[in-house]
């Protein structure tokens, strides 16, 4: 049996139900763009050495890095490390610029680098080693590519310098 009262109190609740306030609600879609940076080492840092915010001039150190690793797979590989001899004379005709030398109006730039290279194979086996080439960028990444006017100048410059040690 249908009974008009009961129907209209059951319309009142879900009439009253749909006024309560739920929790609130956002139409749209959620977007983020994650972005990751390959750090070039793993090494524990020992030191920052500057703080958020600082302002800071070129060159400044901002942290130091735990070498103990890097040390250790120098050791493992060549006992000592790879060092130039200044005074050998390979070294000597790649570094000075003597008059014969094909000059490119800056001496090449000696320093030390954070690779490993097989040239200190070489050194270690009593060889006279130097580890000279064209400047670039992105060694052993998807994109590595060196001056072409540079490999120009490095081959004037070793050809040079065969001549001169070679005889």
């Amino acid at each position: 049996m249908f009974r008009p009262g009961r129907a209209s109190l059951a319309a009142c609740v879900i009439a009253l139900a749909a006024c309560a306030k739920g929790p609130p609600r956002a139409l749209g879609t959620l977007e983020y763009d994650r972005i990751t940076v390959p750090a070039p080492v793993a090494e524990r840092i020992v030191s920052i050495d500057v703080r958020e915010g600082e302002r800071i001039d070129a060159g400044t150190v901002l942290l130091t890095l735990d070498r103990t690793r890097v040390e250790a797979e120098t050791q493992q590989r060549v006992p000592g490390g790879m060092e130039l001899d200044l005074v050998d004379p390979l070294a000597e005709a790649v570094v000075r610029q003597e008059p014969g030398l094909v000059a490119l109006g800056a001496p090449p730039v000696v320093e030390g680098a954070s690779y490993w290279a097989d040239a200190a194979f070489i050194a270690a086996a009593g060889i006279p080693t130097v580890i000279y080439g064209p400047s670039g960028e992105g060694a052993h990444a998807l994109e590595e590519w060196v001056s072409l006017s540079d490999t120009e100048d490095v081959t004037r410059v070793l050809l040079d310098v065969a001549r001169r040690v070679c005889g």
